[in-house]
């Protein structure tokens, strides 16, 4: 999506390239272990509206035009959760963009569902699999 500029029509290429660079960086943060997610920093959020879900927050590159502040028209998000079942994963569920001011439809609401019904089917696919393989506790 980012390489072939189709994540959003109202970004530029430029835009989308930065995104992806910022949020390459995010990822390697969060790989690392050194992203702080309690809300202090802007990078990233764990969401209240569903508290797995962690949104990474490539923050755009301020450009001016006519001497005032440009910032994109939409903001790339990409909502993540770390799995009780996996040590050191951090699973992406959900890229998308959001409105760079009032979300009047509610987009960021339904990517938080989105990212959270895909991991609940990553962490049903994963009992179910621990299970046909005989781990998990059951009794037969």
């Amino acid at each position: 999506m980012f390489y072939t500029n189709a994540l959003d029509p109202q970004l530029s290429e430029a835009e989308h390239q930065d995104a992806f660079a910022r949020l390459r960086r995010l990822m390697q943060k969060a790989q690392q272990g050194i992203l702080d997610f309690s809300g202090r920093s802007p990078d990233a959020k764990v969401m209240s509206r569903a508290d797995f879900v962690i949104e990474l927050r490539p923050q755009p590159e301020r450009t001016y035009r006519f001497g005032r502040p440009s910032l994109p028209a939409r903001l790339v998000r990409l909502y993540c959760a770390e799995p009780t079942l996996r040590d050191r994963v951090i699973l992406g569920l959900h890229l998308g963009t959001k409105p760079n001011d009032d979300d009047v439809h509610n987009e960021q609401n339904s990517s938080i569902d989105i990212a959270a019904q895909r991991a609940h089917d990553w962490d049903t696919l994963q009992h179910t699999k621990n299970l046909n393989n005989g781990v998990g506790g059951g009794t037969s």
